[in-house]
């Protein structure tokens, strides 16, 4: 977990209500088709043809919020904080997914622009979906986003 803090591929990002109390977190990696293929198996084979093309994208590998406050809009806060670090890195997809009946979990991924790519177990006998919501990298030329 460290290399999430140390590394600049990774990352996390932290809401501390106003006594400082970490009440929020969100952890994820930037990963590579081409060369995490092996690392990481079947299941980002079934949907590469969702991701980029140039097989880059953000996978966030943890979200959690204190159960105390919930529904107050932390998790919005994190995801969209993580969608400015994913372009600030060049990355135009970030990958989720969570258990199909989390629906509270997957109306806040669709209302933030996310779109299933696949309904199934991954690693345990648990239906999950994944999501990945694309990213309009700003254009160098100050020009309107691209998908380049």
């Amino acid at each position: 977990m460290a290399s999430f803090i140390s590394d600049s591929d990774k990352g996390t990002l932290i809401v501390q209500n106003s006594t400082g109390e970490r009440i929020g977190t969100i952890v994820w990696r930037f990963r590579d088709l081409n060369t995490d293929r092996g690392e990481l198996g079947r299941l980002f084979d079934e949907i590469s043809s969702e991701l980029p093309p140039d097989g880059m994208f953000c996978e966030i590998f943890q979200l959690w919020v204190d159960p105390r406050f919930r529904r107050q809009g932390i998790a919005s806060k994190l995801k969209n904080a993580l969608d400015s670090v994913t372009m600030e890195g060049g990355v135009r997809a970030i990958y989720t997914h969570t258990e199909e009946d989390n629906l509270h979990v997957l109306d806040l991924n669709k209302k933030l622009g996310y779109r299933e790519v696949r309904l199934g177990p991954i690693w345990d006998s648990v239906v999950r979906m994944s999501l990945v919501k694309d990213l309009l990298l700003p254009d160098p030329e100050g020009r309107a986003g691209n998908l380049n």
